[in-house]
Formats: structure tokens, sequence, C-alpha cells
């Protein structure tokens, strides 16, 4: 399928790494993310290259910056950031703060709910959907996100799940299946790993010694659809009062669990809760 929309999408931070996980989608229209392709390609391979980009790489000056001197690792940054600038895009963040929801949730929540990523990825994809329906399109956006073997198989099975929870106008341009891909073969992933670092940084220790970065990618047009998961947030999850309609697309969130995993809701057997964990699928 051809498709306008696509959003590249990584992560930062998690369980035993800090305060918060994030998720940061970059958006823009599919022939910005081609034109943007090859520059990033071209500014990778020129002196003194790089075969990818990863920003923990940039900041602590080892991996593939192993060697550079601080102004070199700034040049390079500054060249990248000026491709990813001059680009129409719109940046989508989801920032879960880890303590407000192991202490107020996860311990009522079952695998994979229980997990930081499973919530954040829920909202992202709310998200894009409502960013298209913004755009006065009608058709689903393409996402890619940053390939995570562990939780990735998990959330892509609940997938139509979530999507049949939502309206049925968000459901049409919401991503039909969300993709996984390394950040080494798909490049926009890399500018959204630059992106979804400084969100991190910015909940956690500021922007440490890349202040001036801010300068360089201030034509990124910030989603008012970006979201902190806080305890706020929680709350309001915990107290929330269903509408009718939401009965009724919850009838149809069973429909889609029995369709997706092979029998109904609550999982019994030991097979069954293994498949309900996002760790078996449907034979």
């Amino acid at each position: 399928m051809l498709v306008a929309v696509q959003a590249y999408v990584d992560d930062s931070g998690g369980k035993g790494q800090g305060r918060v996980f994030v998720f940061s989608a970059l958006v823009a229209m599919a022939e910005e993310w081609v034109a943007f392709t090859d520059e990033w390609d071209s500014c990778l391979k020129q002196s003194p290259s790089i075969r990818y980009f990863k920003m923990d790489e940039a900041a602590g000056r080892d991996g593939e910056f192993r060697g550079f001197s601080p102004k070199e690792r700034d040049e390079k940054l500054k060249k990248l950031c000026s491709i990813l600038n001059r680009r129409t895009i719109t940046e989508i963040s989801c920032t879960l703060v880890l303590e407000d929801f192991f202490k107020k949730w996860a311990h009522r929540l079952g695998r994979p709910a229980s997990e930081p990523y499973f919530f954040p990825f829920l909202v992202i994809n709310e998200a894009l959907g409502y960013e298209v329906l913004g755009r006065g399109l009608r058709e689903p956006c393409e996402v890619f996100f940053d390939e995570n073997v562990i939780f990735g198989p998990r959330v892509k099975a609940w997938y139509p799940i979530i999507r049949a929870g939502q309206e049925k106008l968000l459901q049409a341009t919401m991503p039909i299946d969300p993709l996984f891909r390394s950040d080494k073969d798909i490049l926009p992933l890399q500018a959204a790993d630059l992106t979804a670092w400084i969100q991190r940084n910015l909940h956690e220790e500021g922007w440490r010694d890349f202040e001036w970065l801010e300068s360089h990618l201030n034509l990124i047009e910030v989603s008012p659809l970006s979201r902190v998961l806080d305890a706020e947030w929680i709350d309001s999850m915990l107290n929330h009062k269903y509408s009718a309609d939401e009965i009724e697309r919850n009838r149809e969130i069973m429909h889609a669990y029995k369709e997706t995993f092979g029998f109904e809701w609550p999982p019994k057997t030991k097979v069954e809760k293994k498949r309900h964990r996002g760790n078996e699928k449907k034979r």
C-alpha cells in the first residue's frame, strides 16, 4: 500500500536506566523521508565518516565516534541536525514516568501491559492516528519502530486488539501493522534516536553539554499530541468511567482478542497465558 504519511519511532530509557521511558516519533510525508534518507546517508559518509548514528555514542565519543575530538563530533552533529531541521517534520513524544507507573499501576497488570514499553506504544500509535486526521487525511499512516527483540513481538501481537479499541474514524488512520526494523538499515530511525535521547535527557539530566542542539532543531514542530504518562495520567485511567460507546468497543476488543490469540479472555492454560504475553504466536 502506498501511504502519504510515515513515522519513525525510537525509544530511550527503561527500567533500571533512569526515571523515564520515552518514545519519540518523527512524522512527515513519505516524499520528505526519501529526500532525508539520501542526504543523511551522504552526511554519514563525509569525512570523518561513520557507518551509522547513535546519540549515546556521539555524547560519549565512543562507538562510531571513537577518536573524534569534541569539535569534530559537534560539527558532525550540526550537519546531521541541519538535514533534519530543514525538512517538514513533526515530533510526537510519549514519556512514561517509571516510578509512578510501578508504584500505582504495574502491579495490577499482567504482562505485557505491566512492562513500560506497552502503554507508551499504545499512546504513540493512537497519536499517529490523530496526527493523520489532523492533516485532513483518511488513510492509515505507516510506522517503523526501532527493533526490540524482547518487547517488540509482544506489543505487535497485541496491536490488533489495541486498534480494535479505538473509534472507527481513528482506526482508519492508525497504522495497520507497526513494523520493527534496525536503525542501521532504516536511516530515519537514527534521527528518531537523536530526538528520543533529547526527550529522555530533558526529563532527567537536562541538555548536559548539548543545549546548542535546541537551536539546530528549532524548526521541528512539537506536536500537542505529545504526552507525559505520570501519576496524574495513571489516576485518570484508573478512575475512568466508561461511556456507552466505550462499553460497546470493549465487546469489539474481546472479539479481536479471540481472533488474535485463538481463545477467549481470560487465558486459562499455560499455553494460553504464554500466548497472551506475546511469547507465542497463534497456530
